[in-house]
């Protein structure tokens, strides 16, 4: 998904809910393997629609400004992610994915280039599970 970082999502985790709060959990798994700083993998319902959705719409915004920095932080501990603009297009990124008792930090660089792309791929999965219970509908 974006450099050693996939995010995967399998389904909502109370599939039958449509509320704001229950409907709009994910099941997911979040795996980064990095060359030298090692492995870490969550799996689970740690992620949520609305969550996905504002971390999309903030790097939208860090595109079209070409700076700024933008945070995936989770109500559940398993997984956060934090992006800024870095010198010469690259971004600058910093996970941590805690699981299984254990906390790994991980920090990479990749081009800004990349940013369109991972806007477009949560926009895929965003299509595919779209925030339940909500008033408003997601631009």
């Amino acid at each position: 998904m974006f450099g050693p970082l996939h995010l995967w999502v399998h389904r909502y985790e109370f599939p039958d809910m449509n509320d704001e709060e229950d409907g709009n959990w994910l099941v997911a798994t979040a795996e980064v393997v990095l060359s030298g700083a090692g492995r870490a993998e969550v799996s689970g319902p740690f992620i949520t629609t609305l969550e996905l959705t504002n971390f999309r719409d903030d790097l939208v915004r860090m595109s079209v400004q070409g700076h700024g920095s933008v945070s995936l932080g989770t109500v559940e501990p398993e997984l956060n992610w934090n992006l800024w603009t870095a010198s010469q297009g690259h971004l600058e990124t910093q996970l941590e994915v805690v699981g299984h008792g254990h906390r790994q930090q991980f920090h990479f660089q990749v081009e800004q280039s990349h940013l369109p792309r991972l806007i477009r791929q949560l926009d895929v999965v965003l299509d595919r599970f779209p925030a339940r219970g909500m008033p408003h509908s997601r631009p």
